[in-house]
C-alpha cells in the first residue's frame, strides 16, 4: 500500500521532470536561434567582405585613372590645368 507521503514525493518527482523537459526545450530552441543567428551573420559577413573586395577594386581603378590623368605628359591634365587657372600641386 502506499501511504500520502509516497504519493507526494512521487508527484513532486513528476513536477520535478516536467520542469526539467521544459527548460530542457527553452535550452534547446535557444541554442538553435543562435545558431540561426550566427548563420545570418556568417552570410552578412561574406556579403560585406564581396562589397568591400568591389570597393577596393573600384578604388584601385580610380586611382590607377588619376594617377594617369595626373601625369604632364598626358595632354588631358595640360589643357583642363592651362583653362582652370587652379593651382595643381606637381
Amino acid at each position: 500500500m502506499v501511504d500520502k507521503q509516497d504519493k507526494k514525493r512521487h508527484s513532486d518527482i513528476w513536477d520535478l521532470l516536467y520542469e526539467y523537459a521544459d527548460i530542457r526545450d527553452e535550452l534547446e530552441d535557444t541554442l538553435l536561434s543562435f545558431k540561426e543567428l550566427h548563420a545570418e551573420i556568417e552570410y552578412a559577413m561574406e556579403e560585406i567582405t564581396d562589397e568591400l573586395e568591389n570597393l577596393q577594386e573600384h578604388l584601385a581603378k580610380c586611382s590607377e585613372r588619376l594617377v594617369r590623368f595626373r601625369n604632364p605628359r598626358h595632354s588631358q591634365y595640360e589643357v583642363i590645368k592651362e583653362q582652370s587657372g587652379l593651382p595643381y600641386i606637381d
